[in-house]
């Protein structure tokens, strides 16, 4: 994990983390420009699988949730990628942590850019039965997330 300050914006990073890029996408939609400690509480309810991701963009051969019909988008398809959340808590809990220690509010920060790019597939071999070997590709990404106060909008 990379962190960096700079007048008012903490910002991290992870490389190469192998999670899924269309899951991660979507669960980065639903929380983007939202404050830190409600993005916070989405996560740990998608991860109690209370309420779902919302798919949009990538919605073929997503199942229906009944927890994702009462939206505004009118859409009634969703998951709960959990290792997807589980990476992004790791993200926002290192980022509280960073709060904390140079005194600042977590409640009067938001995240003011969350992206993810997908990063060249890995492939793997895998010995099966009979002397047989398949090849395997993961996806891999990198998410970046950076948060701004509210006091630095002018």
């Amino acid at each position: 994990m990379n962190a960096n300050y700079t007048n008012g914006q903490f910002k991290k990073s992870i490389s190469n983390c192998r999670v899924s890029y269309k899951n991660t996408l979507e669960l980065i939609n639903s929380i983007n420009n939202m404050n830190l400690l409600k993005a916070e509480n989405k996560i740990k309810s998608v991860m109690a699988k209370q309420s779902c991701v919302i798919f949009k963009k990538f919605n073929s051969g997503i199942g229906r949730k009944s927890s994702a019909k009462h939206n505004k988008y009118g859409l009634n398809q969703g998951r709960f990628p959990v290792k997807s959340c589980k990476i992004l808590m790791k993200l926002i809990t290192n980022l509280k942590k960073e709060l904390d220690i140079n005194k600042e509010d977590p409640k009067l920060f938001y995240i003011n850019c969350l992206r993810i790019n997908k990063v060249k597939k890995i492939k793997r071999k895998i010995f099966r039965a009979f002397g047989r070997i398949n090849s395997i590709t993961s996806s891999v990404c990198s998410i970046h997330l950076s948060i701004s106060g509210y006091h630095a909008i002018t």
